[in-house]
């Protein structure tokens, strides 16, 4: 976005070429930046042995950073966005999100307040820039990580007979979930379209896995992305089928996260010990089996409400030998979330997901849309939903996926409207760029 408004709302690069948003975009980068790496630095055993006291120090700021990250929300909802029904969205956020905060039991540190609020202040932002600075930020953490493991000056959490491996992370699965995101965030910045080179690299980041780590479901995950962008950079999208099916599978995207989270809540709120029952049938489905019945304690235990409230949990992460007493951890996404951060904020998720969904099927970002699909799968079985360093796949809805240029209010409405369908005005997508885009597509 460079330049000033004229009096058709075109945003036109000035005389001197100053954009004068450029300290706002700065600010929120910063920002970014900063939130992005506490909570990154918060998963792994460097939080937990060496830097705890920078990490309190950091504590004390929190809350200040929150408050900047907020006036910084309203600043964008009133002078960044210009369609009405994204400013009412954006406004709508904000407003639940502090009524939350406000109403809720226990707040610790206000991370899910940041998280929504980063989203909103991404507007007119590079989507581009914030995959950089995660892509970069995250794998200097988990290859110091890594490091610190080998040189002795960290922690390994090995468990289940010291055949995985966590390597500097809390957890196992917390390491393949920043893996799945970071790779999944490295597919859009490459816009699905990938050179042999970069599909061995994915290839031995999932032998690593297979061999060491062990996290079923980061694999599962890797291997719909790697089969889909293999099929549409290599078979092309046109031999998909009919223009039903294609339509069918692109609504499919809009409501997948719709339809995950009611499985997960049938199959968690009707857990049995019943041997007949599938997840207890076999010994590879031990993981989610796991997950249904501690989402069915904590569903028995605690009520839904607005607001939250608070359960103890008791997880495995950064214990030295694997195992607790008393395991009780909610992984589920969708299940955590209601539970925990009530109705209020669970609604806000869902409707994230349709609305980053519709934006990006208007904008015929296909591609995209099947990310956010399997990053809704990973939901279904992984606790990290709206997590800064983890949830990187809802700020296209605000910002920008294409290099920021001119717009006009027209174009700006057509493409954050979140009617269904692509429109005469929507922005077709790069040849040979998100894969899933096919000349002639139905929205």
């Amino acid at each position: 976005m460079m330049g000033r408004y004229n009096e058709k709302w075109t945003i036109e690069k000035s005389s001197r070429g100053y954009d004068p948003l450029l300290p706002v975009s700065f600010l929120y980068y910063i920002l970014f930046f900063l939130f992005f790496n506490y909570h990154f630095m918060g998963t792994t055993m460097f939080y937990r042995e060496h830097l705890y006291v920078y990490s309190e120090i950091f504590k004390l700021w929190y809350n200040r950073l929150t408050d900047v990250v907020v006036y910084l929300a309203v600043f964008t909802v009133i002078f960044l966005i210009k369609d009405w029904r994204m400013k009412l969205y954006a406004a709508a956020l904000i407003i639940v999100t502090l009524l939350h905060d406000y109403n809720r039991e226990v707040i610790d540190y206000k991370a899910t307040t940041v998280f929504l609020m980063l989203i909103i202040c991404s507007a007119r932002k590079s989507y581009k820039v914030i995959g950089i600075i995660s892509l970069i930020s995250g794998w200097i953490w988990i290859i110091a990580s890594y490091i610190g493991v080998r040189t002795g000056n960290l922690t390994d959490i090995i468990y289940d007979h010291g055949t995985r491996h966590a390597f500097g992370s809390i957890y196992a699965t917390d390491l393949m979930c920043h893996v799945l995101t970071l790779t999944m965030v490295y597919l859009i910045l490459r816009k699905g379209v990938l050179k042999i080179p970069e599909y061995l690299m994915i290839a031995l980041l999932m032998v690593i896995n297979i061999l060491f780590v062990k996290a079923k479901i980061g694999l599962l995950c890797t291997m719909i992305l790697v089969a889909v962008t293999v099929y549409c950079q290599y078979v092309r999208p046109k031999k998909l089928g009919s223009e039903m099916l294609k339509r069918n599978i692109k609504r499919f995207f809009v409501v997948s996260s719709v339809i995950f989270a009611a499985i997960m809540f049938y199959f968690t709120y009707t857990y049995t010990w019943d041997p007949s029952a599938f997840y207890n049938k076999y010994e590879f489905l031990k993981t989610i089996k796991l997950r249904f019945r501690y989402g069915n304690r904590a569903m028995t235990e605690n009520p839904i409400t607005m607001w939250g409230v608070y359960i103890r949990e008791n997880g495995n992460g950064g214990v030295a030998d694997g195992t607790v007493k008393d395991y009780f951890f909610i992984d589920i996404s969708y299940v955590k979330i209601l539970l925990k951060e009530g109705m209020s904020i669970f609604l806000v998720g869902m409707s994230l997901f349709i609305a980053t969904s519709v934006k990006l099927m208007k904008k015929k970002q296909f591609y995209v849309m099947f990310i956010v699909t399997v990053f809704a799968l990973d939901c279904a079985v992984e606790h990290h939903m709206l997590q800064t360093c983890y949830s990187l796949f809802f700020f296209p809805l605000f910002c920008d996926l294409e290099k920021p240029g001119t717009y006009t209010a027209e174009q700006e409405s057509e493409e954050q409207s979140f009617t269904f369908g692509s429109g005469s005005g929507a922005m077709k997508a790069p040849k040979h760029s998100y894969a899933l885009s096919s000349e002639g597509a139905a929205g």
